[in-house]
């Protein structure tokens, strides 16, 4: 047993470690900085997820910027509400436009 401990000990002393037990040593590191769960594989995968998520986010903006717009056109044209209220109920046609004339006079 002693004789075990001896050689264990004399193989972790790093003045007999050589060059295979240095490049050995560099690729385990290597690969667990690369693999690991804060590697640079798992940092290109959260990148790209950033990237999909910002898209999806001014996607979103663009949405909600064009329902601002139909709200308030809704609240301020009565032709607006009718025909949304048409096309609600399926009373306006496909090939019928509604068209809003605007008073000058106001």
């Amino acid at each position: 047993m002693r004789k075990l401990f001896l050689k264990i000990k004399e193989e972790f002393n790093p003045q007999n470690w050589t060059l295979k037990t240095y490049l050995l040593t560099a690729l385990g590191l290597l690969s667990i900085n690369a693999f690991g769960p804060q590697g640079i594989i798992q940092y290109i995968l959260l990148s790209q997820e950033k990237l999909r998520l910002e898209t999806v986010v001014e996607n979103q903006k663009t949405e909600i910027t064009g329902n601002k717009r139909k709200i308030r056109q809704f609240k301020n044209s009565d032709l607006s509400k009718l025909k949304i209220i048409r096309q609600e109920l399926g009373l306006l046609k496909p090939d019928e436009i509604s068209i809003e004339i605007i008073d000058s006079e106001n």
